[in-house]
């Protein structure tokens, strides 16, 4: 490989547009005499400026190109740019390689691997197209993309990133995400999107800080690794927004507001956060899974509790809103459960008498829970009922008919008619005075199960 300097080059050019195996040392290309210019398997060190010195660089650009194939870029900058089409493919780097404060047409960069350096995009504008695809970040290698300006289609896809970090850029057209492999922390903060669609990745912890959403955004089919995380922190959604299908460890949204509806249909997740969040079009739950209130194992961890019931009351709440009255009753019995967790009969002993009552009797809202104890609990004191008011008889077990008949009229709430009692004067009409507190205390517990149970069948309700 041979060294080339900037008189070789131009003269190169006047018989073809390809330069190979080459190491460049010079640093600016004027494209004001050439179309096109294709770099193939050259080295490319230092800052680098690929320019236009036309009159009217802004219009001739919209022809030019420079694309780069199988070469090697050693810590190069391509600096004070103004280019039409940059194109960079199947390369490798060897220490940092960034752009900025640059005008370019359209960018693209594929198909490069084991990048173990410092990807830096930066102050820069780029116009029509930005393509970022099936590039390879080894653990150590990094991609920062802050203050520019994306004009035109943004995409970033099947890629492969361990850390990203997009800060302070506007993308005014459609920006897409997907197919990607998010590995450790990728953040992005004070951006603002137009529209965006970020997909069918796989994530491990995303964060998106004073972000605007101005349009549709799309956080569907997100896959799951273990301990993901997607958060979103004081972000502002104007367009309606998505998280159907995806499956993350922990969702975690915090001080947002989503103007327009939000979705969150057929997604699963172990853990949820809703704190301080604006639904203003409507949120829609249908279908939705929380791994850690089914298993019921959020109310393990005393600490998080108040964070739980803030998040099933808000789910409650707009369940109720949209008129699905079966997730309604679904969150309302969650949300009574982690309230009924943080109760302590010391300090509270009304509103903790009343919830423990109903855990043990429906277990908040659980009808055959309902249906089971409203027949062992008459079960139960019509038993001690029936031995105390025939005391003064043998029990015969051949009067197991009779013992059935009382026992299902026990469930007649409002009927006090004794049928053991023996003829004769008597005010309360009960053979023994204390049979009176197992009939009383049992009419009021068999009241409370067939209630908790009718409550329960009334979340199929409309």
């Amino acid at each position: 490989m041979t060294l080339l300097n900037a008189e070789e080059f131009y003269n190169l050019l006047n018989t073809s547009n390809k330069i190979k195996d080459r190491i460049i040392n010079f640093q600016a290309i004027d494209l004001k005499h050439f179309k096109s210019v294709i770099f193939i398997n050259c080295t490319i060190t230092g800052n680098f400026k690929i320019y236009n010195s036309s009159i009217s660089p802004s219009l001739t650009n919209i022809d030019k190109s420079v694309s780069f194939k199988d070469c090697t870029f050693n810590n190069c900058n391509f600096k004070n740019c103004d280019s039409g089409e940059i194109t960079i493919q199947n390369s490798s780097f060897i220490n940092d390689f960034s752009i900025s404060s640059s005008t370019i047409l359209s960018l693209e960069i594929n198909n490069c691997t084991d990048i173990n350096s410092k990807f830096k995009f930066s102050f820069s504008k780029f116009k029509n197209s930005f393509l970022f695809s099936n590039n390879t970040f080894k653990e150590t290698g990094k991609l920062f993309v802050f203050s520019n300006e994306f004009s035109g289609r943004t995409s970033f896809i099947s890629n492969t990133i361990n850390n990203l970090n997009f800060s302070i850029n506007t993308f005014s057209s459609f920006s897409e995400f997907t197919d990607n492999k998010l590995n450790n922390l990728c953040k992005f903060e004070s951006c603002n999107f137009k529209k965006l669609e970020f997909a069918i990745s796989d994530i491990s912890l995303l964060n998106f800080t004073f972000c605007t959403f101005l349009d549709t955004s799309l956080f569907s089919d997100l896959r799951k690794k273990d301990q993901s995380k997607l958060e979103f922190l004081r972000c502002d959604f104007n367009g309606s927004t998505s998280f159907d299908n995806s499956k993350i460890g922990t969702l975690d949204i915090n001080r947002c507001n989503l103007e327009k509806s939000a979705s969150f249909f057929n997604a699963e997740f172990d853990i949820i956060k809703l704190f301080e969040v604006k639904f203003g079009g409507g949120a829609y739950f249908d279908e939705m899974k929380i791994n850690k209130v089914i298993d019921k194992s959020y109310l393990k961890d005393k600490s998080k509790i108040l964070e739980w019931k803030t998040t099933l009351r808000a789910i409650k709440q707009e369940s109720q809103k949209v008129e699905n009255r079966i997730d309604f009753n679904n969150y309302r019995n969650y949300e009574l459960a982690a309230h009924y967790e943080e109760l302590s009969f010391s300090k509270n002993f009304k509103d903790t008498s009343i919830l423990w009552a109903t855990k043990w009797s429906s277990n908040f809202g659980n009808w055959t829970w309902a249906l089971c104890f409203t027949l062992i609990i008459g079960l139960a004191f019509f038993s001690s009922f029936y031995i105390l008011e025939n005391s003064n008889k043998t029990i015969n077990l051949h009067n197991w008919p009779d013992f059935i008949y009382g026992y299902f009229r026990f469930f007649l709430i409002t009927d006090f008619k004794n049928e053991y009692y023996e003829s004769g004067e008597s005010i309360l009409k009960f053979n023994c005075f204390i049979s009176l507190f197992p009939f009383i205390i049992g009419k009021i517990a068999v009241a409370f199960g067939l209630y908790e149970m009718i409550q329960s069948f009334r979340k199929f309700k409309a």
